[in-house]
This record gives C-alpha cells, structure tokens and sequence, in this order.
C-alpha cells in the first residue's frame, strides 16, 4: 500500500467508517488521473480528490458513487450511481469522494454530517 492510501474516511455523526482505505488526490496529475484505467474498486476503498466540486466519469470502465464536501468537510450531496460518461457537481464544494456504486447504499448518510478524512490506523 503506498503513502497516498494510508487515509480513512469516517462520518463524526455516526462513528461509521465510510472507506477504510482511502488514496488522496491531491496533486495536478493525481487529479487529473483519477481512477481512469481502474477496473473498479473494492467496497472498503475511495478516492479523495481535493480541492474538487465537480467531475466526471469519461473514460471510466464501471459507476461511482461521489460524495461532495465543503472545506470543514460537511456533506453538501451525494451521487449514487454515477453511469460512465457523465458530469456531476456541487456549488461550494471543496472535495471529491469517490467510491464504487452501490458503496453508500443503505449507509446512515444525510446532507450536513461532517466526513472527517484522517490517518488510518496501522
């Protein structure tokens, strides 16, 4: 696992870990890159885009999942499903997190929890 998976994303509400294994994206190329050529991702992992309020599913091989943070990290909306070859985004947005679809299916996830992305555990 390399630096930029060593993340964990959990909703301060509710205590849940939403990803366990989250890789940032925080660079001009990281950004751009995304998860183009991925095959899919495992349940327990995400992709943290930052800073980012939009983005889109060009070229990408399977639906996402996106969940779109202002700066203190409070929920502004979420995308279920998102099909290849479409846009989403949100106005004040700060970050991006993009996860499989079907990830944030039945979670406890409402608009204006606070996500809080940190260090996982070793």
């Amino acid at each position: 696992m390399d630096r930029t998976d060593h993340y964990e994303i959990v909703n301060t509400r509710t205590g849940e870990v939403i990803a366990s294994r989250a890789r940032l994206a925080d660079s001009r190329v990281a950004r751009a890159v995304g998860l183009l050529g991925s095959k899919g991702l495992d349940s327990n992992k995400a992709l943290v885009i930052q800073p980012c309020w939009s983005i889109h599913t060009l070229f990408m091989r399977f639906k996402i999942d996106v969940v779109f943070l202002d700066k203190a990290g409070t929920v502004r909306k979420v995308v279920h499903g998102l099909p290849t070859y479409r846009f989403a985004a949100s106005r004040g947005a700060n970050v991006t997190i993009e996860m499989s679809a079907g990830t944030m299916e039945g979670r406890d996830l409402v608009l204006g929890d606070i996500l809080e992305i940190r260090p996982a555990a070793a």
